[in-house]
């Protein structure tokens, strides 16, 4: 593959952002190609597709996925639209594309426009296929969002299909450190809708953000919304939003973000509201302070607990909940759990239920020294 020379350097947060990637991309493809022949691939603000030191862009990590996927699948067809708008990376983009030698299966279509003006052409785009709007799976990564007229309101159209996923990055650096700017409010009402951000202090604005953009992604249509900080050090150097409306796509959104470690010194950490901001950093009591915080001392079955982690109101995923979490808990007789005769584990449909103990907190030390 020819090294981009035009000069475009890679920035290194954005290497965590590929890496998501590289996770996510093929996990989707295969588990939405299990029930559907033809899947969509989007790329709103897709760049010169490789970079300076031969790194590859999102373009061409999403081309390398649908191409292994299309040689494993027998029939299966994958159509990768990268949008662009910028001409001389967009000129890099073509070159790039077209140094590939790629499975039929791949279709590709390189457009030099602004996303926000494409949305429409891409709602036409998947109605042709099936004769049904609603009926093909399509995962959009739209990175920046606000920076053309009408981003939002657009994109959000996207997420009334019943098959589509849409990963937004969020800029925090740049809300907090221009918000005030006379030129910058016109994206902020764009992004908001209202002017509720004004003279908020940054820890409240911040809060404000996340609320607000989240809670306009769910009016949209999305029904689960992740939303991922990703950190060098104390610093924070934007938000990753995940919206769709499977449950099992925000799990293995899920999975893939913890499978990621960017580069060493970049991280990710949950940020949905309610969430702890800890890093990723397992610990089953993490989890079990999330399921006991959701259903209390009540009896809870092993299928409501898989849906509650793998859902958005947790940043566990699925995989953590029983030989990481459960079992765990049960030997250390944090929970009790009730099994039909004969019945072991914690596997779905099999009956299996379990209830946290109310353990007494500990005496004061006054009376543990017989004061």
């Amino acid at each position: 593959m020819p090294v981009n020379e035009a000069g475009w350097t890679l920035d290194p947060h954005s290497v965590g952002k590929h890496d998501l990637l590289r996770e996510y991309v093929p996990l989707w493809l295969r588990i939405l190609g299990t029930g559907y022949k033809d899947l969509l691939l989007y790329d709103g603000f897709a760049g010169p597709g490789k970079y300076r030191g031969g790194e590859e862009g999102s373009p061409i990590i999403m081309l390398n996925a649908a191409a292994d996927y299309v040689c494993r699948r027998t029939g299966a067809r994958v159509h990768c639209t990268f949008v662009e708008d910028r001409q001389d990376r967009f000129e890099s983009l073509q070159g790039q594309v077209a140094s590939y030698s790629l499975p039929e299966g791949v279709k590709v279509y390189t457009l030099h426009r602004e996303f926000a003006d494409e949305v429409t052409n891409i709602l036409r785009s998947i109605a042709s296929h099936q004769n049904a709007v609603r009926s093909v799976p399509s995962f959009f990564m739209i990175d920046p969002l606000w920076y053309q007229r009408g981003s939002l309101q657009r994109a959000s159209r996207l997420l009334a299909l019943d098959k589509s996923e849409c990963l937004f990055t969020l800029m925090w650096r740049d809300i907090s450190r221009f918000r005030n700017e006379p030129s910058f409010e016109k994206h902020m009402f764009e992004l908001f809708g209202d002017d509720g951000w004004r003279g908020l202090p940054t820890g409240d604005l911040k809060r404000y953000v996340y609320s607000r953009f989240e809670q306009r992604l769910r009016e949209a249509g999305a029904k689960y919304v992740l939303v991922f900080d990703l950190w060098k050090g104390s610093r924070h150097i934007y938000s990753l939003f995940f919206a769709t409306k499977g449950i099992k796509g925000c799990d293995v959104m899920k999975q893939a973000i913890w499978k990621v470690d960017p580069t060493g010194f970049y991280t990710f950490r949950g940020a949905n509201p309610g969430q702890s901001q800890l890093n990723l950093h397992f610990d089953h009591t993490g989890l079990g302070d999330d399921l006991r915080a959701e259903f209390g001392f009540e009896w809870v079955s092993i299928e409501q607990a898989k849906e509650f982690v793998q859902g958005d109101r947790t940043r566990f995923h699925y995989g953590h909940l029983r030989k990481e979490t459960l079992y765990p808990l049960e030997r250390e007789r944090v929970i009790e759990v009730e099994r039909p005769k004969g019945g072991k584990g914690f596997p779905t449909d099999k009956g299996i239920r379990f209830r946290f103990r109310d353990v007494p907190k500990p005496p004061p030390r006054q009376e543990l020294l017989g004061l």
